[in-house]
This record gives structure tokens, sequence and C-alpha cells, in this order.
């Protein structure tokens, strides 16, 4: 199985080409030459799945402060890269949350004091 494969270049600030590397290189990216101009300036040129260049603009416009400028073009197929993990967006919600108060209930009457403390439930909101 093949998939889109794109040749991204980069222009950023020195400062910023970790951030950049890291963010590209989480993505399944493979960076095919990198040249320092002694201006301060660095250009990034890599290959990324296509899939792997969604959403990343805004993460892009994060890590560079605005400052990085980046052009992508289509660059053939190349066989599938494997999965890519990304952070989950939002918060981790439990379906069903029980918890039971402390009782002070005697083990041989147990039943009766279990049934009579109500479990309470929280729900999604």
């Amino acid at each position: 199985m093949h998939e889109p494969v794109e040749h991204v270049t980069i222009d950023v600030p020195e400062e910023f080409v970790g951030n950049v590397t890291t963010l590209l290189a989480t993505r399944k990216g493979t960076m095919t030459d990198m040249v320092n101009h002694g201006t301060g300036w660095v250009r990034l040129e890599w290959r990324i799945p296509a899939r792997g260049l969604v959403g990343m603009r805004t993460e892009f416009m994060t890590e560079t402060r605005g400052s990085g400028i980046m052009h992508s073009n289509f660059d053939g197929y190349a066989p599938w890269f494997g999965d890519i993990r990304l952070r989950q967006n939002g918060v981790l919600v439990a379906d069903r949350v029980v918890t039971r108060p402390a009782t002070r209930c005697s083990t041989s009457n147990s039943a009766a004091c279990s049934s009579s403390v109500p479990a309470s439930r929280s729900t999604r909101g």
C-alpha cells in the first residue's frame, strides 16, 4: 500500500530549528536537506506523508511564533509510513464513576448496610 508524499520547504529562524524538527519528525517526516545561510535563518527540506501535514499549520505557527515560512509540493507516492501518533485533544471523561461512602456496618449485616447506602454517580455533562 502506498500513500501520497509531500516535499516541504521551511525557512525558519535558527532558534526554532529544534522545535520544527521535532514537529515534523513526530509526523513521520524525513529531513532531506538543511542549509544555514549565516543570516540567522535556516532552510529545512523534508519529505513527509501528506496526512502528516493535516492540522500542522497551527502547531507550526505556534512553535515558530509566527515567523516561520512553510511551502509544500506533491512529491509522488511512497510505501505507507505507518501509524502517526499525535496527542489527543480534549479531556478524559469517565462514562460512569461509582463511589461509596465509608459505612459503619458490621460484617454480619453487610447486605442490609450496603443496600441502604446509595451510590453516587457522575455523568457526562
